[in-house]
């Protein structure tokens, strides 16, 4: 007879549910986690024992709103539980440590597995970029099971851990969140949690006059770019008869700047010559700044691709089928603009791109506004798309103020940021007018450095320039009078939840009701503070 297999999970419906802060959800959590070989397995081998356990539960697991504990349900049956406690930063990125107990009639069955990938989605959203669990080297179950769910040993935090008298080696594993990305040349990452990718947009600005004019201005633009603290300088490569169709007319956008020309003779003349791309890159990379531009078509796409490690599509392009396909056959990131753009055709070219390319993929959040208004940002929408899209989210800002919506921008997850400059608003031309000065790129450039300097790294904790004052002015259990040896504690006659000042900090004041009507064991001087050493 053939001996029945072990159901697996690929049958099962796997979700979540919140863990509720009841002595019976404890009770269940405690009975899994006296189970025999669950204990053999953690750290802490003691068997857990009410109603001390219950303190721990009801504490430990619901130490943070965003990250809670959940029951592991298959087909809305409790098999397991699984919960996050966040941690410091490692390099940098918000961190939390992942701890899981299936109940023993549901091991062995990759169940394990399947809830380590199926709570990286709500981790992601709680802004959990890095993912770390610590498992003993000699339970190679579990080891592969993290593994399979994209966990790997991370071998900078391998040590010793003790429990008792007996030492296990121990695994530290962990699995990225966030999504980044290095490009040839650049010196740091993109991306999620990274330092926010800047881009000096130059657009049309270098056509200012001559061939011999339009050059030097195109040098100046990548020079002012560099000195400014830019990450990246952006032109843009297009050829009118690939653009528009031939008697496109005029618009009211560009009659504002004093231009009345059919947009599609002013495309002619604004027309950067494939072969001056071609020097301004080489000259972008001697002056060690990264080199973009904006193709318009597959032509343009194609001239420039040898040049350029990230590829830019603007709102205006984001439907341009072939384009996008063009895009995705480099295989190399790709910037894309939503400006004018309703969620159903983002939907499509974000789809349509996907089917063809797994490289990363970077939506910028524009109004297709030349200059846009404060009003018209909405830059609510930068979480709202990473939400939606699964992908990097950032800014391509039209607007004249220099300051206000890239500093948002970044507070609200834009991984990269987009702005036009120019060297005098006053030249002649289309974009000048709107576009930022070099003073005002250099200005944008600090204040978002600034902000991602003030956004730290996300997990609440005593910071070093706190503890001083911590130790000196947070209130503890203090002594109020010499306190003798067996002399009884009482509120207001012999301690208090005082200031220490310089003197010893003792414990936290929750602690009063258990230390009241105590005696002590040694003596506690006046103005010190009370620890659970004197009990």
């Amino acid at each position: 007879m053939t001996k029945p297999t072990s159901p697996t999970v690929e049958c099962t419906q796997i979700s979540f549910e919140l863990l509720p802060r009841t002595e019976e959800a404890a009770m269940q959590v405690m009975a899994w986690r006296n189970d025999e070989q669950t204990r053999k397995n953690s750290f802490n081998k003691a068997e857990k024992i009410w109603p001390e356990f219950w303190q721990e539960y009801s504490t430990g697991y619901f130490k943070e709103s965003c990250l809670p504990g959940y029951f592991i349900l298959v087909d809305g049956e409790r098999v397991g539980v699984v919960g996050f406690v966040r941690v410091a930063a490692i390099d940098g990125k918000q961190t939390a440590e992942v701890s899981i107990n299936l109940a023993p009639d549901r091991r062995a069955q990759g169940l394990g597995t399947a809830v380590l990938k199926a709570v990286q989605t709500p981790l992601k959203a709680a802004g959990i970029q890095l993912l770390l669990a610590e498992i003993q080297s000699d339970n190679p179950a579990s080891l592969k099971a993290f593994e399979r769910a994209g966990f790997k040993a991370n071998h900078r935090y391998k040590q010793q851990l003790s429990a008792g008298k007996q030492d296990w080696p121990v695994e530290y594993l962990t699995v990225e969140l966030s999504e980044r990305f290095c490009i040839p040349g650049f010196d740091r990452e993109i991306g999620e949690g990274a330092s926010c990718f800047i881009v000096a947009e130059a657009g049309s600005n270098w056509k200012i006059g001559t061939a011999k004019e339009n050059d030097a201005m195109a040098r100046r633009l990548i020079d002012t770019a560099k000195e400014a603290g830019a990450d990246a300088v952006k032109f843009q490569t297009f050829k009118a008869k690939s653009t528009y169709v031939s008697n496109a007319g005029d618009s009211d956008y560009l009659r504002s700047t004093g231009e009345v020309r059919n947009v599609f003779d002013l495309l002619k003349d604004l027309e950067m010559p494939y072969e001056m791309v071609l020097e301004l890159a080489q000259y972008a990379k001697d002056t060690g700044i990264t080199f973009l531009t904006t193709a318009f078509s597959v032509d343009d796409l194609n001239a420039v691709d040898a040049v350029v490690d990230i590829h830019k599509i603007a709102s205006y392009e984001n439907s341009h089928l072939r384009l996008l396909e063009a895009a995705a056959a480099t295989g190399k990131p790709l910037m894309m603009s939503t400006g004018a753009s309703p969620l159903d055709e983002i939907d499509w070219s974000v789809a349509h791109y996907r089917e063809l390319s797994q490289a990363p993929l970077i939506l910028m959040q524009c109004t297709a506004a030349y200059p846009a208004p404060r009003k018209a940002l909405n830059l609510r929408t930068i979480p709202s798309l990473r939400s939606r899209y699964g992908c990097l989210v950032g800014l391509s800002d039209h607007s004249k103020d220099p300051v206000s919506a890239p500093v948002m921008a970044v507070a609200l997850g834009a991984c990269a940021l987009e702005k036009h400059f120019t060297m005098d608003n006053n030249l002649p031309g289309p974009d000048h007018k709107y576009a930022i000065e070099p003073d005002q790129l250099k200005a944008m450039v600090l204040a978002v450095r600034q902000a991602e300097e003030a956004l730290g790294d996300g997990f609440k904790h005593v910071a070093e320039e706190e503890q001083e004052l911590f130790l000196f002015a947070k209130r503890s259990l203090q002594a109020l009078t010499d306190i003798a040896p067996g002399e009884v504690l009482a509120e207001d006659k012999n301690i208090g939840i005082l200031r220490p000042g310089a003197m010893s900090k003792g414990m936290h004041p929750k602690h009063l009701a258990q230390v009241a009507g105590r005696p002590v064991k040694k003596a506690v001087a006046r103005g010190s503070g009370l620890t659970f050493d004197h009990l």
